[in-house]
């Protein structure tokens, strides 16, 4: 199974962090920063990069940060489960159990999303009630973690593309002026990069692909999630007893904070 993982760094200083198993990828010109990772999606498919390997990805230099899982553990867990058509990992396992969708989980931290995207996803074709969707929790992925083969990425952007092309050029004037806002308050991005990092659920559902996604073990969870947090996660985890009251109250102490 030959790997390509790349990870994408901006800044030098960001060097020490990452991974040996993964591939520098240097961005420190960062022509496109508003599409984030899509943009080194767009430039490298289009150079065929992903036809060098069997799986092709591109993360971001904060993959331990956020995932807890090193570049060596993500790889062997592939090469352990061969077959599949894409594995990836959600970095953020305790947002699975408090919304129904990714695009509820963006609608909390980024107001405005659902709404928007819904009429983008229309507009590209695709028949998927955001609000009421039942998302699998298997499907829930942040950050885009993933490493695809060549019939993977082939789906990926044709569908990705139709997105990119009207959030490009089929707005109106008051549709552009959402999109470039301010959607996080940690980084300033605009709303493009999180519309197209969940863009990722989305065609996991309507393609069906072979995918196989990173499951901690619990003793990752147990260290991720220590004393109070780790209560909190079992019981949403079991959706059992006093499940909304915790609900409630995680959702109401993350209100100010962003995964």
């Amino acid at each position: 199974m030959r790997i390509g993982i790349h990870q994408i760094y901006y800044d030098r200083a960001q060097l020490p962090e990452l991974e040996p198993a993964f591939i520098p990828y240097d961005n420190t010109a960062n022509p496109n920063r508003e599409w984030a990772e899509y943009h080194v999606f767009e430039t490298e498919f289009r150079k065929g990069t992903h036809k060098n390997f069997d799986y092709t990805g591109f993360v971001s230099w904060k993959f331990r940060q956020k995932s807890r899982v090193s570049g060596d553990r993500f790889i062997e867990f592939m090469k352990s489960n061969p077959g599949a058509d894409l594995y990836f990992i959600n970095p953020f396992p305790m947002e699975e159990l408090l919304f129904k969708n990714v695009w509820l989980q963006g609608e909390f931290y980024h107001p405005g999303i659902l709404e928007f995207s819904q009429e983008i996803l229309r507009r590209a074709g695709y028949d998927l009630d955001l609000q009421s969707w039942q998302q699998p929790r298997e499907t829930f992925a942040f950050c885009n973690y993933w490493a695809g083969n060549e019939k993977f990425w082939h789906g990926y952007m044709e569908f990705t593309g139709k997105i990119a092309d009207i959030l490009r050029i089929g707005l109106s004037d008051s549709e552009r002026s959402f999109l470039h806002s301010l959607a996080s308050r940690t980084n300033n991005f605009s709303y493009i990069a999180f519309i197209m990092e969940r863009m990722f659920s989305v065609f996991i559902h309507l393609w069906n692909p072979i995918a196989i996604r990173y499951v901690p073990s619990p003793v990752q969870l147990a260290t991720r999630y220590p004393g109070v947090k780790g209560v909190l996660f079992g019981l949403l985890k079991k959706r059992g007893y006093l499940y909304s009251l915790w609900r409630f109250l995680a959702l109401t102490a993350r209100r100010n904070r962003e995964p």
